[in-house]
């Protein structure tokens, strides 16, 4: 029999906030609340209800208890209980979490974003929270991967008080205990107040914890007001459009400013699909503000968000007005509100609902990055107003003077949004679709079949030429060239595949040799025959999934002589590591060897104990020196279920970890290359 203990006091102590979650990634997060006396603080963690095998203490005594839990699993549900040493307050079925999901997650990624929702004198507030529970619960969602706040959380100006009644009082009691939290200052949580802009003296800061040097992926902002994280394979940018840094610059500066260049320097680095921006001032509204009269729109349409459509981010999202407004994907428009030309300023003209032939979606390559963004303004969480002249039309038709929550769901290369109504009802929907509309030329051994796969996640049925209706078919088609094709459900995305089927492929490989040699890797290969063959790469992993190139060669392009081929690898890793050839033809089609493993064990400088308790995995490392060194665990599947990473010094250092059930392959590799894989069974 399993008990749950709910909220319990000791000694006169009593929960007055939270708990609520921050800076959530693949294997931490923050866990913070308030009690009315000091204490020590106790985090219990379990991928069971009822069961907590992982516990974090902090013995200092207070009353805003801020614990990081570390040594989790990516894309995990873990329950949790807070208190002290002697006494939980809270461990209720819905004290929950699930860890960020890795850059290669297959399934969707959610996210929820509520702009000014802190009014709390409206019943925009309760009947949004309402609507947006009851849709979580109609479709099976028990939380969204994240939840974005889009500033003026609680009015009006912001107070610790305002927080407590306004904020903590109004979702305290159901989302704020399992919803990954990432938010955004607003005016009204700088208390409205110019003066309060540069010095940041405000509750806020105090109240929210931020992931400021990258904790959570991301360019170190080191700064509250404004950062970087990772959900999947979404970038995320929570800025902030009121604060003025210490150099006297803010958003809307022109030419240079401190948060212009971090900007830049975190977009350059990114390597994510997807690019969301988030923040409060909206550059374009006709809602209850305009951005046509008021300056500090203006200056950020007109000096800032230039380095963010060029960049290649596909949605920007802000508050402060307080209704719904939605935007075409449209690019290079900074003038007001009149001058919008829709065949100029549009990528594209459709409305991307995506529901017939003359809604497609929005369509576009990753790269290059200038494809157009859209903007949406999403203020009426828990706030209403009244909109201005021009309010619905221009570049923004699809709005509503409303309250609402905007939702989207990315699954892979698609991106859906809908703006939830609060009367249950949804108002607006979009999809992009990023790299699809493919052409692809396949080379096969004639009398061999291959599988081709449309390049887009389907709300409905496939359309192939040959009346399948799955995502994937396998073909086995006659000698020479035969072409297929794909379509979705309203002939808004095709894919075509060519494939030749050849009495002999472009290259015969009749072998390939990795051996250690010294100190060394010797690659050696040979082909009997090429045609049209371009040049090879020889790659090398750690992990048998994540290849690098060390090497390329220039292949013989067309022979029919024996040709050998060789390279070294000076500096091979330490430990385990693997090695495959990849050969390309002048048609660009790749195809690669089988993958060879080497075992390099000299000059290791550490070793690894491992010891199993019930899900917990004690590590002992003993170093002959400093060192950093990470993990990254795999089920049978090769799918990433754990990443973590430790600084260790020379002699002792031990840590641990919860493992999930079944067989975990661990691999430790060190700065230095060194690497140790182990497998462990958990019972």
């Amino acid at each position: 029999m399993i008990f749950i203990l709910f909220s319990v006091s000791s000694y006169g102590q009593t929960l007055t906030r939270g708990p609520y979650l921050q800076m959530g990634n693949q294997t931490e997060i923050t866990l913070r609340w308030r009690t009315n006396v000091a204490s020590d603080s106790r985090v219990e963690v379990g991928m069971a209800l009822g069961t907590y095998p992982k516990v974090t203490t902090i013995n200092t005594p207070v009353t805003e208890h801020i614990v990081r839990v570390t040594g989790l699993n990516p894309d995990t549900k873990y329950f949790y209980r807070i208190g002290t040493t002697t006494t939980i307050l809270q461990g209720a079925p819905d004290n929950f979490f699930t860890t960020v999901p890795p850059p290669d997650t297959k399934r969707k990624v959610r996210v929820a974003l509520f702009g000014d929702c802190g009014r709390s004198d409206d019943v925009y507030q309760d009947e949004n929270l309402s609507n947006y529970i009851s849709y979580l619960s109609t479709n099976g969602i028990d939380a969204p991967d994240a939840w974005l706040l889009l500033g003026d959380n609680a009015y009006s100006q912001g107070t610790d008080a305002q927080y407590t009644t306004k904020f903590f009082g109004i979702y305290g009691d159901n989302i704020l205990k399992n919803h990954k939290l990432y938010p955004a200052p607003g005016n009204h949580d700088y208390g409205n107040d110019e003066t309060l802009k540069p010095s940041r003296a405000i509750p806020y800061y105090n109240i929210f914890s931020t992931p400021e040097a990258g904790e959570c992926g991301g360019v170190p902002s080191n700064k509250p007001n404004y950062y970087s994280f990772d959900i999947g394979n979404i970038h995320f940018l929570s800025l902030d459009s009121w604060g003025v840094e210490s150099d006297l610059t803010e958003m809307g500066t022109a030419g240079t400013s401190a948060i212009k260049t971090w900007v830049i320097n975190d977009l350059a680095a990114n390597t994510k699909k997807w690019v969301i921006a988030y923040w409060h001032h909206p550059p374009y509204t006709k809602g209850s503000h305009n951005s046509d009269s008021e300056s500090e729109l203006v200056d950020i349409r007109q000096n800032f968000i230039e380095e963010l459509e060029s960049r290649g981010v596909d949605m920007i999202v802000c508050g402060h007005s307080h209704n719904y407004e939605r935007s075409y994907l449209m690019k290079d428009f900074r003038g007001n509100w009149s001058t919008f030309n829709l065949a100029t300023n549009a990528v594209s003209s459709s409305s991307a609902k995506y529901t017939s032939s003359s809604t497609c979606p929005y369509v576009y390559n990753t790269s290059p990055s200038d494809h157009g963004t859209v903007y949406v303004v999403a203020g009426s969480s828990g706030a209403s107003g009244t909109p201005k002249s021009g309010f619905g039309s221009g570049a923004f038709p699809w709005s509503v003077e409303d309250g609402g929550v905007f939702y989207l769901e990315v699954e892979d290369n698609r991106l859906d949004a809908r703006m939830l109504r609060r009367d249950g009802s949804v108002f607006d929907q979009f999809t992009i679709m990023k790299d699809v509309n493919i052409s692809r030329t396949m080379n096969i051994l004639k009398g061999t079949s291959v599988t081709l796969s449309a390049s887009w996640p389907a709300t409905g049925d496939y359309t192939w030429d040959n009346a399948a209706t799955s995502r994937s078919i396998t073909v086995n088609p006659p000698p020479g060239t035969t072409n297929y094709s794909v379509t979705d459900d309203y002939g808004c995305v095709t894919d075509n595949f060519t494939v030749n089927a050849l009495a002999v492929l472009p290259v015969q490989l009749t072998t390939f040799k990795v051996y250690l040699n010294d100190e060394k890797v010797n690659v050696d290969w040979t082909t009997s025959s090429e045609t049209n063959s371009w040049y090879y790469k020889v790659e090398r992993s750690i992990d048998a999934s994540n290849f690098e190139t060390i090497s390329t060669v220039n292949a013989a392009g067309n022979s029919t002589v024996i040709k050998n081929y060789s390279i070294t690898d000076g500096r091979p890793l330490k430990g385990t590591s693997y090695y495959r050839l990849a050969q390309i033809d002048q048609d660009r089609h790749v195809k690669y060897s089988d993958i060879k493993r080497i075992v390099n064990s000299k000059g290791k400088n550490f070793d690894i104990k491992l010891n199993v308790s019930g899900e917990v995995l004690n590590i002992s490392f003993q170093s002959t020196t400093s060192d950093k060194v990470s993990l990254k665990v795999y089920d049978l599947s090769g799918r990433t279920i754990l990443t973590q990473n430790w600084t260790i010094n020379r002699g002792l250092t031990q840590d641990q970890v919860i493992l999930p059930k079944g067989v975990n392959i661990l691999k430790f590799i060190t700065a230095n290359n060194e690497t140790v894989i182990q497998k462990i069974m958990i019972e």
